[in-house]
């Protein structure tokens, strides 16, 4: 019975959430052993508030020529001696590591060709990505894998001012991937939609950087509320579970809100792949064009509005 397990995975943000329920299926499987994770300094909080890891360690990602930060590695793979690994981050860098740090005592998982198990998660473009791991773990050997509904993380919503109805908002992205936002002033028209067609108020969810955004909307539509750096993780699954729908772009929020079971519309440019890696959840629904901007209100307001009529029932 294998001892000291760990599971590899790096981020990002919306993998890292929907990886929780994988990461559930290994601990229910091996309930007595030492179960590691290998991530990243941003997902250490979320991962040990989880419960599921007895450890969590960062990965430093050394670079090339980093001796010492590799040396550090070698010493991390040798002192734990792993019985298992599972690499669910299946990147050339995660690769690498089967290539060096695999040794004979150890049953390594992913799609490496220096792996023993070798799965391969791009076996079908259509399948989410979440599926696709939950393939791969079953041809491992695992059971019981569902989709995590985030529900441990939730937390009260202290110092927020939340309207009886609302909607949540997520109008940003990363700051270097402007390209998959859907027009400020669609959002702002789309607000003011839901006051005046609703009775519902938006929540704008969103980091510090993307204030500029968020102001544009609340300038146009007074009766949003504006929530940018206000709120925790655990704050966002608890306004999903609240939430009369969601609306955003490709973007870590809305994969939590999908996953906490919110009515949520994902908002996709053309060169994304919405059906590998779109939030996933129980009430989740995309649209996709070719530019976001063709993306029309008419279409968000639509499928919104049944997100809302099927609220109020």
């Amino acid at each position: 019975m294998p001892k000291n397990i760990l599971i590899i995975k790096l981020g990002a943000l919306g993998d890292f959430v929907q990886s929780v329920g994988l990461f559930r299926a290994v601990r229910k499987a091996y309930p007595d052993a030492k179960l590691h994770l290998l991530t990243t300094k941003p997902f250490v909080a979320m991962a040990e508030k989880t419960k599921l890891f007895d450890a969590v360690h960062i990965d430093t990602r050394p670079k090339a020529l980093d001796l010492k930060g590799w040396l550090a590695q070698i010493k991390f793979f040798k002192k734990n001696a792993f019985d298992i690994v599972i690499d669910l981050q299946n990147t050339d860098r995660t690769g690498l590591y089967a290539r060096l740090f695999n040794i004979k005592e150890t049953t390594w998982i992913g799609k490496a060709k220096a792996c023993d198990i070798i799965v391969n998660h791009q076996s079908d473009p259509n399948l989410h990505i979440f599926e696709a791991h939950k393939k791969n773990l079953e041809q491992a050997g695992f059971k019981d894998i569902e989709i995590d509904d985030l529900s441990w993380m939730a937390e009260p919503l202290e110092g927020l001012d939340t309207p009886k109805r609302f909607m949540l908002v997520v109008p940003g992205s990363a700051a270097n991937r402007t390209v998959k936002r859907w027009p400020v002033e669609n959002y702002a028209a789309l607000c003011q939609w839901a006051v005046r067609e609703h009775g519902v108020t938006p929540l704008i969810l969103g980091s510090a950087a993307e204030s500029d955004v968020v102001q544009v909307i609340v300038n146009e539509c007074p009766s949003a509320i504006s929530l940018v750096g206000k709120t925790s993780f655990g704050q966002i699954i608890t306004l999903g579970q609240e939430a009369l729908c969601a609306v955003g772009n490709d973007t870590g929020p809305m994969h939590m809100l999908g996953q906490s079971g919110c009515r949520s519309l994902g908002l996709f440019p053309g060169f994304s792949l919405p059906k590998r890696h779109a939030p996933y959840g129980p009430n989740v629904k995309t649209i996709q064009k070719e530019q976001m901007a063709d993306i029309t209100l008419v279409e968000v307001c639509q499928i919104l509005g049944s997100f809302l009529a099927t609220a109020d029932r």
